[in-house]
């Protein structure tokens, strides 16, 4: 097959989704585990696989950037050390990120139809420690699904938006 791809039965093989990533033309597994994060940049969250799947899909390797992802089985993680860094510094660092499994359909463009809970979740490294609920200030650690997607406006630009969801 050209370019590396695998000649995939969608009917047989379910475990796979055809889509394509940034430029390899191969699929991303519906599951596979990834940490997202927000690319002050490229105004978009970026896609880390965290596990080998194949030669495209390498762990620790950016597989695509997105304007809106879903994740199921999700953990908050804000690495402590890069916080501190960033604060002192003054310079982005990535150190806060969302960790689990890519959900389909992954929702390139806005869809109204997402069962939200309400519960926004935000993260400011002058302000927190970690995640946090924006109702409540609450910390928050772990959510059995998340939408993250992209705002305009309001005068800062573009700034993502995470928002709990019912699976």
């Amino acid at each position: 097959m050209p370019n590396g791809q695998r000649n995939l039965d969608p009917l047989t093989d379910i475990s796979l989704v055809k889509r394509k990533t940034m430029s390899f033309g191969n699929e991303i597994p519906h599951g596979l585990r990834v940490e997202v994060y927000w690319n002050h940049r490229k105004k978009m969250f970026s896609v880390r696989t965290l596990e080998n799947f194949s030669l495209h899909f390498t762990k620790g390797k950016v597989i695509r950037h997105l304007y809106t992802v879903r994740l199921s089985d999700v953990s908050f993680v804000v690495q402590q050390a890069g916080r501190q860094k960033e604060l002192e510094e003054g310079k982005r660092i990535v150190h806060a990120l969302c960790r689990g499994k890519i959900e389909y359909p992954i929702l390139e463009n806005k869809n109204k139809n997402i069962p939200i809970i309400g519960e926004e979740v935000i993260y400011d490294p002058r302000i927190h420690y970690s995640f946090v609920t924006q109702k409540t200030n609450e910390p928050i650690y772990e959510a059995k699904g998340i939408f993250l997607d992209t705002m305009i406006g309001g005068g800062v630009g573009a700034y993502p938006r995470i928002t709990l969801y019912k699976l």
